[in-house]
């Protein structure tokens, strides 16, 4: 009976305490974490502030709950930008955590679901024991309209004038309002839609050549995965070195290495260099896009036969439904190719798959089929998809010493290595070949998490290298290199 008669902790004790259920902690943990990705983050979270008006008057299995949701969100979103997703993307991507090898992804939501309640469970212990409901809302509140206060002091925003903020760093933010309104805008299928041509595009000699209808009989597409610009060109030269090499012993082939402008993920990577296209949505198809322009069409016109190749299932991004209307009239995921291969052989940690050092001899194959004397084939590569393990495909073997850069980091010494084996892979491809063309581009940066790491690539450039026969359009067409 004695604690009903214990006195009330004072304003101050609660504001205190408040502060830090609400603010440091959560955010300082949050604040670590994007310092360590390498991105932006605001220093304060309005969401959690919100709660803590509203936790004094609601029963615990409400209160964990809502401050663990409210974590998650905030962690989502400051990942976000290290796997090159615009914040508006994170909850068109969320369903394709199915997708996901469940050996890969269980662990991480066991891991993210025990530790944000966790940490829910210690912000509700840090309140002021025995506080009224009114003192402990009250000083909440206040704290909000403090810290929207100095948000409005010296953050950029449309109130004061985006050009007389004291700086350039948000003091607040509210990861739950932007989720919400995307959550409203897919919900009423208004999501609004940016689109625009691509600046650059390294199947620009393609499109040349479709202008003059002067091209190759046979055309190869490849969109490597996580294949980013190396700062050092050390790094870069070991990766495509199979290619240089091939083009010295074949004076018939010219060889062009270069960058190509990139932004967003594998999806923007695959409208970018098939339809000259650079889009704010990933979620296809999207009857706001016209596809019926992009390469598989326009090559159809000049009796192409178009195929596409990815070593994941078709459900990945929809792929199945929306290759079909780029105008691909074969399209062979993961089971088709694995047949065609007559072997259970696959790689990658994250979404596993057909290995790539098998695909290029796939599309040999498929480009002496003599059913179709023309032929486009379209190849996403897969397994650079990060983290990747040593053993994912044993012979992956390179260098990395060659290198500063790959030879002080493992993980890229590894992404190194299955590129270099990519290539390899294609240079024996094409060794044989005289009539055909390639061209090879990123679709975007690694996903790397650590900051450090991503300081070694270009943060809006990929690489690309071209092989194009003398005798045809070459790769004069392509976007010069910089």
């Amino acid at each position: 009976m004695r604690r009903y008669f214990e006195p009330e902790p004072s304003w101050l004790r609660v504001l205190l305490r408040s502060a830090l259920a609400y603010g440091l902690l959560p955010d300082l943990l949050m604040n670590l974490i994007a310092r360590y990705l390498g991105v932006s983050h605001t220093l304060a979270n309005l969401d959690y502030l919100a709660l803590g008006i509203l936790i004094p008057w609601l029963p615990w299995w409400l209160g964990l709950p809502a401050l663990a949701l409210t974590l998650i969100a905030d962690l989502a979103m400051t990942v976000a930008p290290t796997y090159q997703f615009d914040l508006s993307k994170v909850l068109e991507t969320t369903q394709e955590l199915f997708n996901l090898a469940p050996s890969f992804v269980l662990p991480i939501v066991a891991v993210v679901l025990l530790g944000s309640t966790a940490l829910a469970g210690l912000m509700l212990r840090l309140r002021a024991p025995g506080a009224a409901r009114v003192r402990e809302s009250s000083c909440a509140l206040l704290l909000t309209l403090l810290v929207l206060g100095a948000d409005l002091a010296l953050s950029p925003n449309l109130l004061t004038g985006m050009d007389r903020a004291v700086t350039s760093v948000n003091v607040a933010g509210s990861p739950g309002a932007f989720i919400l309104r995307e959550l409203r805008h897919q919900l009423g299928n208004s999501q609004p839609l940016t689109l625009s041509p691509a600046p650059e595009r390294a199947s620009a000699p393609i499109v040349a050549g479709l202008a003059q209808q002067q091209l190759p009989p046979k055309l190869v597409l490849v969109v490597v995965e996580s294949w980013g610009w190396f700062k050092d060109e050390r790094a870069r030269a070991l990766i495509t070195a199979p290619l240089t090499q091939l083009a010295a012993q074949r004076p018939d082939l010219r060889l062009e290495l270069g960058e190509t402008l990139f932004q967003g993920s594998t999806v923007n990577g695959e409208l970018r260099e098939l339809c000259g296209l650079r889009s704010s949505s990933i979620r296809l198809p999207d009857p706001r896009i016209q596809l019926d322009h992009c390469l598989p069409h326009q090559l159809a016109a000049l009796g192409y036969h178009s195929v596409a190749m990815h070593g994941y299932r078709g459900s990945m991004f929809n792929r199945l439904h929306w290759y079909p209307q780029l105008g691909f009239t074969e399209r062979l995921f993961d089971r088709e190719l694995l047949t065609r291969l007559g072997r259970e052989s696959r790689c990658g940690a994250t979404f596993p798959g057909v290995c790539d050092g098998d695909v290029p001899a796939l599309i040999g194959r498929q480009l002496d089929d003599p059913a179709h004397a023309r032929q486009f084939v379209y190849w996403l590569s897969l397994n650079a998809h990060l983290p990747i393990y040593e053993s994912q495909d044993p012979r992956a073997a390179v260098d990395c010493s060659q290198s500063p850069t790959t030879a002080g980091d493992e993980q890229e010494c590894r992404l190194a290595k299955l590129h270099h084996l990519l290539m390899q892979s294609l240079a024996e491809m094409m060794a044989r070949r005289h009539d055909t063309a390639l061209v090879v581009v990123g679709d975007h940066a690694p996903a790397f998490v650590a900051g450090t790491r991503r300081e070694q690539l270009s943060p809006d450039h990929v690489p690309h290298a071209v092989l194009w026969p003398n005798t045809a359009v070459g790769p004069h067409a392509a976007a010069p290199a910089r």
